[in-house]
Protein backbone atom coordinates (compact mmCIF):
# COMPACT_ATOMS: atom_id res chain seq x y z
CA UNK A 1 0.00 0.00 0.00
CA UNK A 2 1.53 3.66 -1.04
CA UNK A 3 2.31 6.22 1.36
CA UNK A 4 -0.23 8.51 -0.48
CA UNK A 5 -2.87 5.74 -0.02
CA UNK A 6 -2.92 5.67 3.87
CA UNK A 7 -2.06 9.13 4.47
CA UNK A 8 -5.72 9.78 2.67
CA UNK A 9 -7.72 6.78 4.26
CA UNK A 10 -6.08 7.43 7.92
CA UNK A 11 -6.06 11.17 7.53
CA UNK A 12 -9.64 11.84 8.61
CA UNK A 13 -9.73 8.50 10.17
CA UNK A 14 -7.17 10.10 12.82
CA UNK A 15 -8.81 13.40 12.75
CA UNK A 16 -12.36 12.16 13.34
CA UNK A 17 -11.12 10.62 16.57
CA UNK A 18 -8.97 13.65 17.57
CA UNK A 19 -12.17 15.80 17.39
CA UNK A 20 -13.95 13.45 19.52
CA UNK A 21 -11.82 14.10 22.04
CA UNK A 22 -10.75 17.99 20.86
CA UNK A 23 -11.70 20.10 24.70
CA UNK A 24 -11.24 22.96 22.55
CA UNK A 25 -7.95 24.53 24.25
CA UNK A 26 -5.87 27.05 22.78
CA UNK A 27 -2.75 25.34 23.12
CA UNK A 28 -1.32 22.48 22.45
CA UNK A 29 0.30 21.17 25.79
CA UNK A 30 3.59 18.67 25.16
CA UNK A 31 3.22 19.35 22.10
CA UNK A 32 6.78 20.64 20.05
CA UNK A 33 6.88 24.49 19.71
CA UNK A 34 5.08 25.34 16.23
CA UNK A 35 7.13 27.54 14.30
CA UNK A 36 7.40 29.43 10.96
CA UNK A 37 7.37 27.15 7.60
CA UNK A 38 7.27 28.56 4.49
CA UNK A 39 4.84 27.28 2.04
CA UNK A 40 3.42 27.67 -1.70
CA UNK A 41 -0.38 26.85 -2.28
CA UNK A 42 -3.21 27.84 -4.49
CA UNK A 43 -6.01 29.57 -4.19
CA UNK A 44 -9.43 28.78 -5.84
CA UNK A 45 -8.57 31.05 -8.46
CA UNK A 46 -5.25 29.09 -8.98
CA UNK A 47 -3.16 32.46 -7.35
CA UNK A 48 0.17 31.28 -5.93
CA UNK A 49 0.29 32.04 -2.38
CA UNK A 50 3.44 31.84 0.12
CA UNK A 51 3.41 32.36 3.80
CA UNK A 52 6.65 34.37 3.18
CA UNK A 53 5.22 36.41 1.00
CA UNK A 54 3.40 38.22 4.25
CA UNK A 55 6.56 38.34 6.47
CA UNK A 56 7.42 41.57 7.60
CA UNK A 57 3.96 43.05 6.60
CA UNK A 58 1.29 41.36 7.93
CA UNK A 59 0.11 38.73 10.53
CA UNK A 60 -1.29 36.06 9.11
CA UNK A 61 -3.97 33.48 10.78
CA UNK A 62 -3.41 30.36 9.16
CA UNK A 63 -6.61 27.86 9.38
CA UNK A 64 -6.44 24.66 9.08
CA UNK A 65 -9.90 23.13 8.30
CA UNK A 66 -11.78 20.60 6.08
CA UNK A 67 -15.84 21.34 4.75
CA UNK A 68 -16.91 18.49 6.39
CA UNK A 69 -15.53 19.50 9.81
CA UNK A 70 -18.45 20.75 12.34
CA UNK A 71 -16.06 22.55 13.88
CA UNK A 72 -14.67 24.36 11.23
CA UNK A 73 -18.27 25.30 10.07
CA UNK A 74 -18.77 26.98 13.20
CA UNK A 75 -15.47 29.20 13.24
CA UNK A 76 -16.31 30.45 9.82
CA UNK A 77 -18.56 33.61 10.97
CA UNK A 78 -16.06 34.17 13.44
CA UNK A 79 -13.64 34.23 11.14
CA UNK A 80 -15.56 36.54 8.60
CA UNK A 81 -16.14 38.99 11.21
CA UNK A 82 -12.67 38.55 12.00
CA UNK A 83 -12.07 39.34 7.87
CA UNK A 84 -14.05 42.37 8.47
CA UNK A 85 -12.43 43.98 11.61
CA UNK A 86 -8.70 43.36 11.11
CA UNK A 87 -8.36 43.14 7.74
CA UNK A 88 -7.56 47.12 7.09
CA UNK A 89 -5.12 46.78 9.98
CA UNK A 90 -3.42 44.32 8.00
CA UNK A 91 -4.12 40.75 9.44
CA UNK A 92 -4.33 38.19 6.84
CA UNK A 93 -6.56 35.20 6.70
CA UNK A 94 -5.13 31.62 4.85
CA UNK A 95 -8.00 28.91 5.39
CA UNK A 96 -5.63 26.01 4.15
CA UNK A 97 -8.19 23.20 3.10
CA UNK A 98 -6.74 19.73 3.66
CA UNK A 99 -7.04 17.71 0.85
CA UNK A 100 -10.13 18.02 -0.72
CA UNK A 101 -11.49 18.46 -4.28
CA UNK A 102 -11.42 21.83 -5.64
CA UNK A 103 -14.99 21.83 -7.00
CA UNK A 104 -16.33 20.19 -3.67
CA UNK A 105 -14.23 23.64 -1.46
CA UNK A 106 -15.63 26.33 -3.62
CA UNK A 107 -19.17 25.14 -2.94
CA UNK A 108 -18.15 25.39 0.48
CA UNK A 109 -17.03 28.73 0.35
CA UNK A 110 -19.77 29.91 -2.17
CA UNK A 111 -22.64 28.76 0.34
CA UNK A 112 -20.87 30.04 3.43
CA UNK A 113 -20.15 33.64 2.28
CA UNK A 114 -16.27 33.22 2.98
CA UNK A 115 -14.38 36.65 2.12
CA UNK A 116 -10.73 35.70 3.33
CA UNK A 117 -8.13 33.47 1.38
CA UNK A 118 -8.82 30.15 1.20
CA UNK A 119 -5.57 27.78 0.15
CA UNK A 120 -5.74 23.94 -1.51
CA UNK A 121 -3.15 21.57 0.60
CA UNK A 122 -3.67 18.99 -2.22
CA UNK A 123 -1.95 15.80 -0.46
CA UNK A 124 -1.71 17.32 2.87
CA UNK A 125 1.87 18.04 2.86
CA UNK A 126 1.46 21.58 4.45
CA UNK A 127 -1.11 20.17 7.19
CA UNK A 128 1.95 17.66 8.04
CA UNK A 129 4.72 20.02 7.77
CA UNK A 130 2.46 21.80 10.82
CA UNK A 131 2.50 18.55 12.07
CA UNK A 132 -1.67 19.22 12.28
CA UNK A 133 -2.72 16.96 14.97
CA UNK A 134 -7.09 17.88 14.76
CA UNK A 135 -8.97 19.97 12.90
CA UNK A 136 -9.66 23.09 13.43
CA UNK A 137 -5.83 23.91 13.63
CA UNK A 138 -5.21 27.73 13.72
CA UNK A 139 -1.33 29.29 14.28
CA UNK A 140 -1.09 33.11 14.33
CA UNK A 141 2.18 34.44 13.50
CA UNK A 142 2.83 37.81 13.99
CA UNK A 143 4.63 40.50 11.09
CA UNK A 144 7.84 38.89 12.19
CA UNK A 145 6.69 35.46 11.50
CA UNK A 146 6.49 34.60 15.28
CA UNK A 147 3.86 32.31 16.32
CA UNK A 148 1.80 34.16 18.64
CA UNK A 149 -0.71 31.48 18.97
CA UNK A 150 -1.18 27.34 18.38
CA UNK A 151 -4.30 25.51 19.12
CA UNK A 152 -7.47 23.76 18.38
CA UNK A 153 -9.70 27.34 19.22
CA UNK A 154 -9.56 30.62 17.27
CA UNK A 155 -6.78 33.59 18.84
CA UNK A 156 -7.86 35.93 21.70
CA UNK A 157 -4.65 37.81 21.35
CA UNK A 158 -5.33 39.49 17.32
CA UNK A 159 -5.51 42.89 18.88
CA UNK A 160 -2.04 42.36 20.55
CA UNK A 161 -0.42 41.13 17.45
CA UNK A 162 -2.21 43.94 15.68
Amino acid sequence: MSKNFSVKIMMPVFISMLLLINTGAASWPGKPKVQYKDFMLHSLSGETVTLAQFKGNNPVLLVFFATWCPPCKREVPQLKEMQNKYADRGLKILAIDIDEPNDIVREFVKEKGINYTVLLDEGAQVAEMYDVSGIPTNILFDRDGNVRHAGHALPSNIEDVL
